[in-house]
Protein backbone atom coordinates (compact mmCIF):
# COMPACT_ATOMS: atom_id res chain seq x y z
CA UNK A 1 0.00 0.00 0.00
CA UNK A 2 1.14 3.29 -1.11
CA UNK A 3 2.12 6.25 1.59
CA UNK A 4 -0.68 8.53 0.63
CA UNK A 5 -3.80 10.73 1.95
CA UNK A 6 -6.36 7.93 2.93
CA UNK A 7 -10.04 8.59 4.07
CA UNK A 8 -11.11 6.14 7.23
CA UNK A 9 -14.31 4.52 7.45
CA UNK A 10 -17.00 6.92 9.69
CA UNK A 11 -18.20 3.50 11.40
CA UNK A 12 -14.81 2.16 12.37
CA UNK A 13 -13.84 5.72 14.01
CA UNK A 14 -17.23 5.78 16.00
CA UNK A 15 -16.56 2.21 16.93
CA UNK A 16 -13.17 3.00 18.08
CA UNK A 17 -14.07 6.19 20.20
CA UNK A 18 -16.27 3.94 22.09
CA UNK A 19 -13.15 3.09 23.76
CA UNK A 20 -11.30 5.73 23.76
CA UNK A 21 -12.07 8.88 23.16
CA UNK A 22 -8.99 10.82 21.79
CA UNK A 23 -9.60 8.85 18.39
CA UNK A 24 -10.55 11.92 16.19
CA UNK A 25 -14.11 12.19 14.60
CA UNK A 26 -14.50 11.94 10.58
CA UNK A 27 -17.24 12.45 8.87
CA UNK A 28 -16.94 11.79 4.93
CA UNK A 29 -20.14 13.80 4.21
CA UNK A 30 -18.25 16.60 5.79
CA UNK A 31 -15.12 16.22 4.29
CA UNK A 32 -13.48 14.53 7.04
CA UNK A 33 -9.90 14.94 8.14
CA UNK A 34 -7.78 12.84 5.68
CA UNK A 35 -5.61 10.59 7.43
CA UNK A 36 -1.50 9.74 6.28
CA UNK A 37 -0.14 6.36 5.93
CA UNK A 38 1.11 4.07 6.40
CA UNK A 39 3.39 5.88 8.92
CA UNK A 40 4.20 2.64 10.98
CA UNK A 41 3.46 -0.94 10.56
CA UNK A 42 3.95 -3.56 13.84
CA UNK A 43 2.93 -6.78 13.61
CA UNK A 44 -0.21 -6.99 11.35
CA UNK A 45 -1.44 -3.27 11.75
CA UNK A 46 -1.27 -0.44 9.92
CA UNK A 47 -1.54 2.48 11.31
CA UNK A 48 -2.27 6.06 9.74
CA UNK A 49 -2.15 9.47 11.65
CA UNK A 50 -4.73 12.22 11.22
CA UNK A 51 -3.73 15.52 9.36
CA UNK A 52 -4.51 18.91 10.97
CA UNK A 53 -5.74 21.51 8.53
CA UNK A 54 -4.21 25.02 8.45
CA UNK A 55 -4.54 27.37 12.17
CA UNK A 56 -2.64 30.36 12.67
CA UNK A 57 -1.46 28.73 15.88
CA UNK A 58 0.65 26.24 14.22
CA UNK A 59 3.28 28.59 13.00
CA UNK A 60 3.75 29.36 16.50
CA UNK A 61 3.83 26.15 18.11
CA UNK A 62 6.71 24.07 17.84
CA UNK A 63 7.23 20.81 16.59
CA UNK A 64 7.13 17.65 19.14
CA UNK A 65 7.45 13.63 19.78
CA UNK A 66 3.28 13.53 18.87
CA UNK A 67 3.24 16.67 16.88
CA UNK A 68 4.97 17.23 13.17
CA UNK A 69 4.00 20.94 11.31
CA UNK A 70 4.01 20.28 7.41
CA UNK A 71 5.82 23.24 6.23
CA UNK A 72 6.61 24.96 9.10
CA UNK A 73 2.83 25.28 9.59
CA UNK A 74 1.91 26.56 6.73
CA UNK A 75 0.13 23.23 5.22
CA UNK A 76 -1.09 22.24 8.80
CA UNK A 77 0.32 19.42 10.74
CA UNK A 78 -0.07 15.52 11.60
CA UNK A 79 -1.24 14.12 14.96
CA UNK A 80 0.60 11.45 15.60
CA UNK A 81 -0.79 10.88 19.29
CA UNK A 82 -4.20 10.69 17.46
CA UNK A 83 -2.85 7.64 14.97
CA UNK A 84 -4.44 4.79 15.04
CA UNK A 85 -4.43 1.08 13.69
CA UNK A 86 -6.86 0.68 10.35
CA UNK A 87 -7.94 -2.31 8.36
CA UNK A 88 -7.16 -2.19 4.64
CA UNK A 89 -11.00 -2.46 3.75
CA UNK A 90 -11.87 1.06 5.93
CA UNK A 91 -9.38 2.95 3.81
CA UNK A 92 -10.55 4.91 0.95
CA UNK A 93 -7.75 6.87 -1.22
CA UNK A 94 -7.81 10.28 -1.54
CA UNK A 95 -8.18 11.35 -5.11
CA UNK A 96 -7.09 14.51 -5.99
CA UNK A 97 -9.10 14.60 -9.27
CA UNK A 98 -12.44 14.70 -7.54
CA UNK A 99 -11.83 17.05 -5.08
CA UNK A 100 -14.15 20.23 -6.42
CA UNK A 101 -12.97 22.90 -4.23
CA UNK A 102 -9.72 24.29 -5.87
CA UNK A 103 -8.37 25.56 -2.66
CA UNK A 104 -8.11 22.00 -0.45
CA UNK A 105 -6.93 20.49 -3.48
CA UNK A 106 -4.17 22.71 -3.54
CA UNK A 107 -3.54 22.24 -0.12
CA UNK A 108 -4.22 18.31 0.21
CA UNK A 109 -1.46 18.58 -3.29
CA UNK A 110 0.69 20.65 -0.88
CA UNK A 111 0.88 18.42 1.99
CA UNK A 112 1.64 15.25 0.06
CA UNK A 113 4.28 16.33 -1.51
CA UNK A 114 5.84 17.75 1.66
CA UNK A 115 5.08 14.62 3.34
CA UNK A 116 6.97 12.56 0.60
CA UNK A 117 9.87 14.54 1.00
CA UNK A 118 9.95 14.35 4.70
CA UNK A 119 8.60 10.40 4.56
CA UNK A 120 11.74 9.05 6.36
CA UNK A 121 11.09 11.50 9.33
CA UNK A 122 7.59 10.94 9.30
CA UNK A 123 7.64 7.16 9.35
CA UNK A 124 10.66 7.58 12.45
CA UNK A 125 8.62 9.88 14.80
CA UNK A 126 5.74 7.78 14.09
CA UNK A 127 7.41 4.83 15.32
CA UNK A 128 9.10 6.61 18.26
CA UNK A 129 5.89 7.69 19.73
CA UNK A 130 4.86 4.37 19.07
CA UNK A 131 7.19 2.89 21.61
CA UNK A 132 7.42 5.27 23.97
CA UNK A 133 3.70 5.19 24.75
CA UNK A 134 3.72 1.17 24.70
CA UNK A 135 6.76 1.46 26.89
CA UNK A 136 5.23 4.25 29.26
CA UNK A 137 7.99 6.37 28.45
CA UNK A 138 6.54 9.61 28.35
CA UNK A 139 5.46 12.45 30.39
CA UNK A 140 2.20 11.94 31.98
CA UNK A 141 0.61 14.83 30.13
CA UNK A 142 1.98 13.80 26.69
CA UNK A 143 0.61 10.26 27.64
CA UNK A 144 -2.65 11.67 28.75
CA UNK A 145 -2.69 13.13 25.36
CA UNK A 146 -2.27 9.56 22.84
CA UNK A 147 -4.26 7.26 21.47
CA UNK A 148 -4.13 3.87 23.82
CA UNK A 149 -2.36 2.14 20.75
CA UNK A 150 -2.41 -1.49 23.02
CA UNK A 151 -6.47 -1.04 23.24
CA UNK A 152 -7.32 0.38 19.78
CA UNK A 153 -5.18 -2.87 18.21
CA UNK A 154 -7.44 -4.81 20.32
CA UNK A 155 -10.50 -3.58 19.27
CA UNK A 156 -9.26 -3.38 15.35
CA UNK A 157 -8.89 -7.04 15.42
CA UNK A 158 -12.47 -7.24 17.09
CA UNK A 159 -14.07 -5.28 13.97
CA UNK A 160 -12.74 -6.90 11.69
CA UNK A 161 -14.60 -10.25 13.31
CA UNK A 162 -17.47 -7.83 12.99
CA UNK A 163 -17.23 -7.16 9.70
CA UNK A 164 -16.77 -10.54 8.56
CA UNK A 165 -19.55 -11.50 10.57
CA UNK A 166 -22.14 -8.58 8.76
CA UNK A 167 -20.57 -10.12 5.61
CA UNK A 168 -21.57 -13.77 6.16
CA UNK A 169 -25.16 -13.09 7.43
CA UNK A 170 -25.38 -10.65 4.36
CA UNK A 171 -24.24 -13.66 2.14
CA UNK A 172 -26.49 -15.81 3.77
CA UNK A 173 -29.23 -13.24 3.31
CA UNK A 174 -28.90 -12.69 -0.15
CA UNK A 175 -28.76 -16.15 -1.24
CA UNK A 176 -31.95 -17.52 0.76
CA UNK A 177 -33.69 -15.42 -1.55
CA UNK A 178 -31.30 -16.19 -4.66
CA UNK A 179 -31.38 -19.98 -4.06
CA UNK A 180 -30.18 -20.54 -7.52
CA UNK A 181 -26.97 -18.72 -7.37
CA UNK A 182 -26.27 -20.55 -4.20
CA UNK A 183 -22.99 -22.48 -4.30
CA UNK A 184 -21.48 -24.69 -0.68
CA UNK A 185 -18.45 -24.26 -1.86
CA UNK A 186 -18.57 -19.77 -1.28
CA UNK A 187 -19.40 -20.46 2.32
CA UNK A 188 -16.87 -23.02 2.32
CA UNK A 189 -14.06 -21.14 0.83
CA UNK A 190 -15.03 -17.84 3.26
CA UNK A 191 -14.34 -20.14 6.39
CA UNK A 192 -11.69 -21.56 5.32
CA UNK A 193 -9.75 -18.13 5.30
CA UNK A 194 -7.79 -17.19 8.33
CA UNK A 195 -7.71 -13.39 8.50
CA UNK A 196 -6.39 -13.10 12.11
CA UNK A 197 -3.13 -14.12 10.47
CA UNK A 198 -2.77 -12.20 7.30
CA UNK A 199 0.35 -11.16 6.58
CA UNK A 200 1.24 -7.16 7.16
CA UNK A 201 1.35 -4.86 4.56
CA UNK A 202 4.62 -3.58 3.14
CA UNK A 203 5.22 0.23 3.09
Amino acid sequence: MAFNFYYVSPKYCDYLRKFDNKVPYNNLDKKGRPFLGIVFTVGHFNYFAPLSSPKAKHRKMKNKIDFLKIENGKYGAINFNNMIPVNENDLTLLEYQNIKNKKRKYLFIAEYRWCSTNEKRILNKARNLYFSVMNKDLKEHILNRCCDFELLEQKCQEWQQIQQEEYKKGLKLYYKHHPNEYSDELEDDFDDQDYDDEPSMKM
